[in-house]
């Protein structure tokens, strides 16, 4: 029943969190057996295999989120950092304007501070350089209009 994967996701991430990363798993793995539509395990396991430097493993795990919860901001969201992590800016471009085209707002904010460093990120070439960084400001500004708080895009 619900009550019990829920219960058995919260022990698996306490298990995460205490540092047992093999428990963690393989009750995420259980979880996924059963409840194969339950998309937040398949993110936990992305983030272990990541968090353990198995990248291939952490793109497996999110593709088959991809594919339980299409369009869902959070497996998203995830893709387009595993993309950042690995300098994969054009990847990670489409990424976060799939998610600013959505209007999502709980990822509106992230996502734009996201396009803006990779502007950022792509300072190097003479010939975009004043091109990246109004956009990467533009980008920061926007944040700032709706959060004066958010010392990230500051």
């Amino acid at each position: 029943n619900h009550r019990t994967i829920t219960i058995a996701f919260n022990i698996a991430r306490v298990h995460e969190n205490s540092g047992e990363t093999l428990a963690a798993v393989e009750l995420h793995k259980a979880i996924v057996k059963r409840v194969p539509a339950y998309v937040n395990c398949y993110l936990r396991l992305a983030c272990i295999a990541r968090d353990s430097g198995c990248l291939k493993e952490c793109s497996a795990w999110l593709k088959l989120a991809c594919t339980i919860a299409p369009g869902n901001p959070e497996v998203l969201t995830l893709v387009g950092n595993l993309h950042l992590s690995l300098c994969d800016w054009g990847p990670a471009q489409n990424v976060f304007d799939q998610l600013l085209l959505k209007r999502v707002s709980k990822v509106e904010a992230y996502s734009k501070l996201s396009m803006g460093n990779i502007f950022f990120a792509n300072l190097d070439n003479p010939k975009t350089y004043g091109k990246n960084l109004k956009k990467a400001v533009d980008l920061y500004k926007s944040i700032l209009v709706k959060d004066k708080a958010n010392a990230y895009a500051a």
